[in-house]
């Protein structure tokens, strides 16, 4: 949610309760799910707001849910207080290509509903005009593991070492990567956009002190994006390893990331063990 909206005018809140059921899930997918919603909401309101993230145990009934089982769940609720959906459309937003932004795609909804369907769940949606819209999505509730879920986690970040380079309009973001790599051991050089990487790529081969591994991100408002930034690296450089990173999941670059010359994809927000692992797996 904080990389989501990192750089906005749209303030998060998070509430969730210390005693949530555990639930059996494909972490990468929910997260894109919930990347999805909350960047549905902050586009719902170009003049800024609050997005509030709650999450609930709920037992349903045969009679509380149009399309779930009778069952223990967790519910995650995505509200905004943006301008709503028309009556009309709400029967339709989950379909793809469906959009009632001008310029939308209409995949972010239609991607989400189908992971949740897929674990056993239901997405639905409330919408008033005027006052704004929130997002429920049901997980079944895994209860089997409930009396393991409050012990410490133990799936640490790996540490490495090498010199890496990110790419990165946000200053937070960039900061924040900085700082995090710095920790795990490696050497960070960051950049604002594409001409700032390549430069910077090409004073680091030009010195024989070469990249190990670049982070790029795919959307750079005003500037040269992660592709064509790649692109020209590749040339400089044939061998550097190569991450893209994106808040748009079903980018054709994060979802054929190979075909662009990257070796791995990343989407927006993810860990810093994914990262971590991710770096640990192509430089060792």
């Amino acid at each position: 949610m904080s990389f989501a909206l990192s750089g906005s005018n749209v303030k998060g809140e998070i509430y969730i309760p210390d005693k949530l059921w555990t639930v059996k899930i494909d972490e990468s997918q929910i997260q894109q799910v919930i990347n999805n919603l909350v960047i549905n909401a902050h586009q719902a309101m170009p003049g800024g707001g609050v997005i509030k993230v709650s999450a609930a145990n709920e037992t349903l009934d045969s009679n509380s849910h149009r399309s779930l089982e009778a069952g223990d769940y967790v519910k995650i609720s995505v509200e905004d207080q943006g301008a709503g959906i028309k009556e009309d459309d709400l029967g339709k937003i989950f379909d793809p290509f469906f959009s009632t932004k001008s310029g939308g795609h209409g995949l972010g909804l239609a991607t989400s509903y189908s992971i949740i369907r897929k674990h056993n769940g239901d997405l639905c949606v409330q919408s008033q005009t005027g006052v704004g819209s929130r997002f429920d999505f049901y997980l079944p509730a895994f209860r089997k593991e409930s009396a393991r879920s409050s012990e410490p986690s133990q799936n640490k970040p790996v540490t490495g070492e090498g010199l890496v380079l990110v790419m990165d309009d946000e200053e937070s973001i960039r900061d924040l990567m900085v700082a995090s790599l710095g920790r795990l051991g490696y050497e960070v050089v960051s950049s604002k956009d594409g001409a700032e990487a390549i430069a910077y790529f090409k004073q680091h081969e030009t010195a024989g002190n070469a990249f190990d591994l670049v982070i790029l991100d795919l959307t750079i408002p005003g500037g040269i994006g992660g592709a064509e930034t790649i692109s020209q690296i590749r040339t400089i450089n044939a061998d550097v390893k190569a991450i893209c990173s994106s808040g748009y999941s079903n980018d054709k670059v994060m979802l054929n990331c190979n075909e662009y010359g990257f070796d791995r994809a990343l989407a927006k927000p993810y860990r810093i063990n994914d990262l971590s692992e991710a770096l640990h797996d192509l430089i060792g």
